[in-house]
């Protein structure tokens, strides 16, 4: 049987959330006891659902609250930055054309 590190010796996965409150039990990828490495969240401040759920094209001030929470992970050392909003894939091209390289890019990516 394979052997796995401690979860607090793994490198952190990053969490970006837009700013909602809802309860998040554990399965929700919010919830670090979701996982078996540790989690850093972060909110992209001021990104209301009534912003996110939009046919329209997100503006670039919408955007760089969450590439500002990317920046935010990065410094805090997370390896990959992962969101749970499906709505947010609208954003990808935009983020992923000065992604952060160093990062693997997950449904959010960092400037």
């Amino acid at each position: 049987m394979a052997e796995f590190a401690e979860p607090d010796a793994l490198p952190p996965l990053g969490f970006i959330s837009i700013d909602l409150d809802i309860h998040r039990p554990p399965g929700d990828p919010y919830n670090e006891k979701t996982w078996p490495f540790p989690l850093i969240r972060e909110m992209a401040e001021g990104s209301k659902v009534s912003q996110v759920v939009s046919s329209d094209q997100y503006d670039s001030a919408f955007i760089d609250r969450f590439v500002d929470a990317g920046l935010r992970l990065a410094a805090r050392g997370c390896v990959g930055i992962i969101t749970s909003c499906g709505f947010l894939a609208m954003a990808q091209a935009d983020n992923l054309v000065s992604g952060t390289t160093a990062l693997s890019l997950g449904s959010v990516a960092a400037r």
